[in-house]
């Protein structure tokens, strides 16, 4: 719990009042020090005009007073239990994690990386899409309820493109939001108010866009930001997807985490990374997963130009397999019968990986081994 009493009791009363459960008259609501005059303001609103009336004189004393964005989104100043005993833990009864998305997106704070232009957005929407309709995305049913969509980066006739492409359903439960104001400044009290509306799930395209002028690679800034978020998330049982850039392009498959754009303190704060790798030009990509709660997983996915969606193909080791063993038997329909040395150079493999794929196919049946003359021969069964 917090050191600072008064700061926590103002906490308490500030977010009953905001989530229209105000303390009765006899809760300790005394002594509120400097908050004092904010708590008296945020009752008179009340009075006059409820809940609404609180929220929105809350946004107007936040604009005028930081220090107030920083008190409602600080758990400390919160009733939320943070000291236990061994003993206690271990007597507690905690619920699972939450999964928004089962095995992909769980509740809390999560990063969806990749380089430029490379499909993060679809992603993002058809995630979206999922959620707001009750429908599967990525081979998983979501998890259904609201989707608060912050397009920072769209125009309302975009987004009405890309949904349309993507047959999202006109009642689909999802508010786009084409504007915002910066996390940094009145946009996170305006995102702390809206969390407590009931959404599902909260997606910010982009996170750089999201922050107005304050910098990425500002450690300090992105902690206070993103432990803020994290927050924010855990308080209201929701997934916050951030959608974020990596940090340099990749030959291969990288590290989710490591490749995110920016200052380290991205990676310490948030509960699970998505990493979407593509070479451009080519359909195939890699989705990698990667969480506090969540076992680490590739997945090979594949972009359908018709429905402008992101198809799951399998675990991207599997796919990979399976493709080179295709590539190993395209070269053996065309040579006929073949050594192992012609096949790796037809295919570009190297001999021992070419090898093992050779294997693989002889023992299910699929290619036939010939030994003869000093040599191993192989041929598709016909």
């Amino acid at each position: 719990m917090s050191a600072d009493p008064v700061a926590r009791r103002a906490h308490t009363v500030i977010r009953s009042l905001l989530d229209g459960t105000p303390l009765p008259a006899a809760a300790p609501c005394a002594d509120l020090g400097p908050w004092a005059e904010t708590v008296q303001a945020l009752l008179v609103a009340w009075d006059q005009e409820g809940q609404a009336g609180v929220q929105r004189a809350f946004v107007a004393l936040a604009r005028q007073e930081p220090a107030l964005v920083a008190l409602l989104a600080n758990d400390e100043h919160s009733s939320l239990r943070t000291v236990w005993t061994v003993a206690e833990l271990y007597a507690a009864n905690f619920p699972p994690p939450r999964f928004v998305v089962p095995d992909l997106l769980p509740a809390g704070l999560t990063i969806l990386a990749g380089r430029p232009k490379l499909g993060k957005s679809w992603l993002a929407l058809q995630v979206a899409a999922a959620v707001g309709s009750g429908q599967a995305v990525l081979d998983q049913m979501a998890d259904a309820g609201g989707v608060l969509y912050l397009a920072l980066e769209d125009t309302p006739g975009r987004l009405k493109e890309r949904a349309l492409k993507q047959g999202i359903p006109a009642a689909a439960a999802i508010t786009f939001y084409t504007a915002w104001a910066p996390l940094t400044q009145q946009g996170l009290v305006d995102l702390l108010l809206a969390a407590g509306q009931g959404y599902r799930l909260i997606i910010i395209d982009t996170l750089s866009r999201s922050m107005g002028r304050a910098d990425p690679m500002d450690a300090v800034d992105m902690t206070l930001l993103l432990s803020s978020l994290q927050r924010l998330a855990a308080r209201h049982d929701l997934a916050l997807l951030l959608i974020d850039h990596h940090r340099k392009p990749a030959a291969g498959v990288g590290d989710a985490i490591d490749d995110i754009l920016g200052s380290t303190a991205k990676a310490g704060v948030v509960d699970a990374a998505w990493g979407l790798y593509k070479q451009r030009g080519e359909q195939a990509a890699v989705l990698k997963v990667t969480g506090r709660d969540l076992c680490e997983r590739e997945l090979a996915v594949r972009w359908d130009e018709m429905r402008c969606i992101w198809q799951v193909q399998g675990e991207a080791q599997t796919v990979e397999r399976t493709q080179r063993q295709q590539e190993v038997l395209d070269a053996l329909t065309m040579l006929g019968t073949a050594t192992l040395r012609d096949i790796a150079e037809s295919t570009g493999q190297e001999k021992g990986n070419c090898f093992r794929r050779l294997q693989a196919l002889v023992k299910d049946g699929t290619v036939v081994r010939k030994d003869g003359h000093g040599q191993v021969m192989y041929s598709v069964v016909a």
